[in-house]
Formats: C-alpha cells, sequence, structure tokens
C-alpha cells in the first residue's frame, strides 16, 4: 500500500509541482483558428517534468524497470494530457480535469500491480511519506480543483485566473494545513 502513495507523491510532485502556469495555460491553448487542440511543446516539456520525480524509483527497483517505469509514465501521461486537452473543449473543465486525473492514478496503480518494489527503504518512512503526500495535496493541487470548479461555475463571468497564488489561495492553504495537524495531534474540539 505503501507504495502506491509513493507513486502518487511523484504524481503530485510531477504534475503540480514541476508543472509552471505557463506550461499549463499553453499547452492546451492554442489559436483556435488554427485547428489545433494542443501546443505539442508545452505538452512534451510538461511530460518531461512530469517523470523527474520518479528517477526516485531507482532506490527501490531496478535500473532496466526504473527506466520502463518512466517510459510507461512518460508516453501515458502525454497521450493522456492529449485526450484531456481535447476532451476540455467538449466538456466541463472540471470533468476532464477529474478524468485526467482518474486516468493517471489508475495507471499508477497498474504501474504498483505489475512490478516488484524494494520496500525496506520506503518502509520505515511511512508515516513521512503520507504526511507529505497529504500535505502537497492540501496545497497546489486543491487549489487547481477549486479553480476548475469556479470557472464551470461561473462561466462566462470575467475571473481573474493567472493561476497565481492571490492572498485568498494563501489563507485557504494555511487553514488546510493547520487542520491537518490539529487532526494529526487528534486536537480538534
Amino acid at each position: 500500500m505503501v507504495m502506491i502513495i509513493v507513486l502518487i507523491l511523484m504524481h503530485i510532485l510531477g504534475d503540480y509541482y514541476l508543472q509552471t502556469n505557463k506550461i499549463a495555460y499553453f499547452k492546451s491553448n492554442t489559436d483556435c483558428s488554427s485547428g489545433k487542440i494542443v501546443n505539442f511543446k508545452y505538452l512534451t516539456i510538461h511530460s518531461l517534468l512530469y517523470v523527474i520525480p520518479f528517477l526516485l524509483l531507482f532506490f527501490v527497483i531496478e535500473w532496466y524497470w526504473c527506466l520502463l517505469i518512466i517510459g510507461i509514465c512518460l508516453a501515458t501521461h502525454w497521450i493522456i494530457d492529449l485526450f484531456t486537452c481535447w476532451f476540455k473543449r467538449k466538456t466541463k473543465k472540471t470533468f476532464a480535469f477529474l478524468l485526467d486525473q482518474v486516468i493517471h492514478i489508475l495507471i499508477l496503480f497498474a504501474v504498483y500491480k505489475f512490478f516488484d518494489f524494494n520496500l525496506n527503504i520506503i518502509l520505515g518512512h511511512k508515516s513521512i511519506i503520507y504526511e507529505l503526500t497529504i500535505i502537497l495535496f492540501l496545497i497546489k493541487p486543491s487549489i487547481v480543483i477549486v479553480n476548475h470548479i469556479f470557472n464551470d461555475v461561473f462561466e462566462g463571468e470575467d475571473i481573474k485566473d493567472d493561476g497565481k497564488f492571490d492572498v485568498g489561495a494563501i489563507i485557504g492553504v494555511f487553514e488546510r494545513i493547520i487542520i491537518l495537524v490539529l487532526s494529526i495531534f487528534n486536537a480538534i474540539t
């Protein structure tokens, strides 16, 4: 179980923290009159950055299997994001985004089930891995999810969505972290 959490942690790092706002915007926003649904340059840059955290797998699996996993993650991520760029034009962005994330997680689950990982290195740090995954999810991915929902709910209205952390987003992040810390120490009243 801990290895799937490690793979999800790597996904969070690659898909959210190594993807800049510029890459996120330009990979799916092209000149619509050209008929293109995606900017292949930014999609490829994002996919290459996405697999960087997966290099840590060299510590828990044989190098040739690690290269295969990285290749699988790179190829499937590129294809899934290409599909998502097209699908976002056909449906609500929130639905396309959530479907994108579910497919990514299913791919990681298949990798987890198919490959044999050396968990001796990881097991001693199990609680740190869980807590780090939760904290990193609460910071950037949760903001992205909320932005997608608001953009769909208030579609057509003038919403400033430049992807930057505004004061409200920062306060929300701190609130989520405080609630998490309090719940870990069972100090919520």
